[in-house]
């Protein structure tokens, strides 16, 4: 015979970890922990963006670009390290010479922002 413990919503009881587990689960937490703060207190960042800038894309492009601002913004604000943010623009190969657009790393958001505002959709089959 057989005899399952259940909880009020008739789920199985979960078994107990022992005083070892418990101590050891807490200990990797810290371990964790000050790995994690070291980390983020010794990396900088390079983030790179590749968009396509093709026809394809252009009824959802406004909200792209809107989107990568909120991304490098919530990134700025949950790490603790210097960002440094670049984007790169690809269209078709027979578009010429603007098939690829980009700007280097900046740490400066400002010119960032001013060359994601300028980016055009065009080209494309």
């Amino acid at each position: 015979m057989s005899l399952a413990v259940q909880t009020k919503n008739n789920q199985p009881a979960k078994p107990q970890a022992t005083k070892l587990q418990r101590r050891q689960q807490s200990r990797r937490y810290t371990m964790h922990r000050r790995n994690q703060t070291k980390i983020q207190k010794t990396c900088d960042v390079d983030f790179c963006i590749v968009i396509d800038c093709t026809r394809s894309m252009e009824k959802w492009f406004e909200l792209i670009k809107e989107k990568i601002t909120q991304l490098v913004v919530t990134i700025q604000k949950k790490l603790d390290a210097k960002l440094r943010i670049a984007i790169v623009c690809y269209r078709d190969w027979f578009d010429g010479d603007k098939r690829i657009e980009y700007h280097d790393f900046t740490d400066n958001m400002d010119q960032f922002q001013q060359f994601l505002k300028k980016i055009r959709i065009f080209g494309g089959k």
